[in-house]
């Protein structure tokens, strides 16, 4: 709240940027979609130069993609990649997990899986395994695949903790008994 309180009291100030990216980041870590979405809009939408106008709309389209609207991030992707194209590894990376997202969200398991390997294939991306790991095993899921699928959760129960880690459990055992 006090971040976008500088976007609110102060909108002129050099500071919005950096405020609006922190507030949005911090409801993504909080798996607020639709509260992280309205900040990434704000802050992508901005008319002053910033840093973030590339990792505003990558991040926008996570949260759609996240709270249901899989069509639009798909869009909002294709979009950026014409706009800001880039060769950093990492945001390649950050753009694939967010565009497999975005694919299964749509049903497309199958180009979710592909795009997922291709991100791995670029290394390993610590903030994006969790999401990537319960994206494979619902994906394997839906190809009937349990063992595989079994095996996604386990190693989801090592990512998470809480009743998120609890759900991985009990959906590794579901599908052990498949």
């Amino acid at each position: 709240g006090h971040y976008e309180l500088v976007f609110r009291n102060y909108p002129e100030s050099d500071l919005v940027p950096e405020s609006l990216w922190r507030a949005g980041s911090l409801l993504v870590r909080l798996s607020d979609w639709t509260g992280g979405a309205t900040v990434f809009t704000r802050l992508a939408n901005l008319e002053q130069d910033h840093v973030y106008p590339a990792r505003a709309r990558q991040e926008l389209a996570r949260c759609l993609a996240e709270s249901g609207d899989a069509r639009q991030a798909l869009l909002l992707l294709d979009a950026l990649d014409n706009l800001f194209p880039t060769t950093d590894s990492n945001e390649l990376q950050a753009r694939l997990f967010v565009r497999a997202l975005a694919l299964h969200g749509m049903g497309r398991h199958g180009d979710a899986l592909r795009t997922l390997t291709r991100a791995d294939e670029m290394g390993t991306a610590p903030e994006w395994e969790a999401s990537a790991m319960e994206l494979r095993a619902t994906a394997f899921e839906h190809f009937d695949r349990p063992g595989d699928a079994a095996r996604a959760w386990l190693r989801l129960t090592q990512l998470l903790d809480g009743a998120h880690r609890d759900e991985a459990f009990v959906n590794a055992a579901r599908l052990a008994q498949a």
